[in-house]
């Protein structure tokens, strides 16, 4: 398995606007699985427990044509113990998505959390 390092470092609040990361790829590789954290506001349940992600081919540093997409209900999702800013919670999520072969050109992830 080839391992994608992030390539930049940012966050907003991700149920109305698309969380999108570069990713490096060291040679052609198969994507089936992702990992990201979160900090949340332990006081709001508005999560509906899904995650949309796409693939998007590199668009020369800008999300290009769509390659993969789909809806994962109810990812593995697990509290980290950590506590951010004295407040929020860190959480990792891991999903399994449908399996898609990619060349070694930069992809980028493109994921959003629905309430």
């Amino acid at each position: 398995m080839t391992t994608a390092r992030r390539t930049s470092s940012n966050g907003n609040e991700m149920t109305q606007w698309l969380q999108v990361e570069n990713l490096t790829l060291g040679g052609d590789t198969t994507v089936g699985w992702v990992r990201f954290w979160t900090i949340e506001d332990p006081n709001l349940n508005s999560y509906d427990g899904n995650i949309q992600y796409w693939i998007f081919g590199d668009g020369w540093g800008i999300p290009g044509s769509v390659l993969a997409t789909g809806n994962i209900v109810n990812p593995s999702r697990s509290f980290t113990g950590n506590i951010v800013l004295d407040f929020y919670e860190e959480h990792v999520y891991e999903l399994d998505i449908s399996r898609y072969r990619v060349v070694r050109r930069s992809p980028v992830l493109a994921r959003s959390a629905r309430e």
